[in-house]
């Protein structure tokens, strides 16, 4: 933890080095305005507990004072399904 009271990512060279993560950020207020607080610690805790080769599960979460942060792994499949979306890359059906 540093003076601001933020953790700070480690410098470069650690185990994370050069590996790519997805975040979601969800506010906070926004939560509690639509009644979600269970249904994100349901999310976590689904997340947390994956251990499949295909799904990613979570790799770090953490708050501010105004968000919660969930750090998953990043998915291939879903770079690639977002290309062929965008029609980036051709769809064989």
């Amino acid at each position: 933890m540093t003076t601001d009271g933020l953790s700070h990512p480690p410098p470069a060279g650690g185990p994370d080095d050069g590996v790519i993560y997805a975040m979601k950020s969800l506010r906070k207020e926004v939560l509690l305005r639509r009644n979600q607080i269970e249904h994100t610690k349901t999310e976590r805790a689904i997340l947390e507990g994956v251990n499949h080769p295909f799904i990613v599960g979570l790799r770090y979460a953490f708050q501010t004072q105004e968000k919660l942060y969930l750090v998953t792994g990043a998915s291939a499949c879903a770079d690639a399904s977002a290309a062929a979306g965008a029609g980036l890359l051709p769809m064989q059906r």
